[in-house]
């Protein structure tokens, strides 16, 4: 495998649909145009090590956990910008939100995965990057198929 045919991998992933880039380095390779003849013999210059190490030395390009984002709707994007706007208004400034409560959940879960892991370059503006984000409406496992663990953490005054 040459710096060349990594380099073409390299363009394909960067340019191909977040739906392909999780799919195996051998299928990004051949849509790419570099691999030959490798589903009726093995071909050891095209097996899926060799792209991976090969492609990820040349452009950085490897496989990570995609960022999961949701899309809210218009009324709900409409109801996170009023209320901001209210809370602005009652606490214009940092020194009178020093006792208001802060909260964050986690849930941690365990089974069937419905994060993708997709090949992308390292660093934050690729992992950002629009086309990187997992997209999906009903992203989450089915709940049945889960096993939970439920966190609830309040944070509290100069938490900071």
């Amino acid at each position: 495998m040459t710096n060349a045919d990594a380099n073409a991998i390299a363009t394909y992933i960067d340019n191909c649909p977040f739906e392909e880039k999780s799919d195996p380095w051998k299928d990004l390779a051949e849509r790419a145009g570099v691999v030959k003849e490798y589903r009726d013999k093995e071909n050891l210059d095209f097996d899926t090590q060799t792209i991976q190490k090969h492609v990820t030395a040349v452009s950085t390009i490897k496989t990570h956990k995609s960022v999961v984002k949701e899309k809210h709707t218009p009324k709900q994007q409409q109801q996170r910008y009023e209320w901001c706007i209210l809370m602005l208004e009652l606490r214009p400034h940092g020194q009178q939100w020093r006792c208001v409560l802060w909260c964050d959940e986690l849930h941690w879960m365990t089974g069937p995965k419905y994060q993708k892991g997709v090949k992308r370059r390292s660093g934050d503006p690729a992992q950002y990057d629009p086309r990187n984000i997992q997209y999906k409406k009903d992203h989450k496992p089915d709940p049945d198929t889960q096993d939970h663990f439920h966190i609830y953490t309040v944070l509290g005054y100069n938490f900071a």
